[in-house]
């Protein structure tokens, strides 16, 4: 975080894929080891629903114990949090999409497809759970 007195924090994250069925995969990942990340958790169920279309579920739960950054600086860390995971998200389509690119180009392409302001519109909707 580019903030004073905020520190930047690093955690693991566990990643595991199941088929669910022939047409149907799911992706989940947690948290290794809670500690200032108290929570980064969710999964990705992907299934095939026709020719060419695919249905896509993503649901991440996220938190933290946020001290002085609750106060400084949390519209700021929230979003760096979204705007990771949708470029995160974005990369994984486009990557899926053009088997012929590197990760880099389909991170790279993903930057240009968010719009100006979504990132704000979707921290204005987030949901908080506590």
């Amino acid at each position: 975080a580019p903030l004073p007195l905020i520190p930047n924090i690093k955690y693991e994250i566990i990643y595991r894929m199941r088929d669910l069925s022939k047409s149907a995969r799911v992706y989940q990942y947690q948290l290794r080891k809670p500690a200032k990340i108290t929570a980064s958790d969710g999964f990705i169920l992907i299934r095939n629903i026709g020719v060419n279309e695919t249905s896509y579920v993503e649901w991440d739960f996220f938190n933290a114990n946020w001290g002085l950054a609750k106060v400084l600086g949390e519209k700021k860390i929230w979003h760096d949090a979204v705007e990771g995971l949708a470029l995160s998200d974005l990369a994984t389509k486009l990557r899926a999409e053009n088997e012929s690119w590197s990760d880099e180009r389909a991170r790279r392409e993903s930057r240009k497809l968010i719009e100006e302001n979504q990132i704000e519109r979707c921290i204005e909707h987030k949901v908080l759970l506590n």
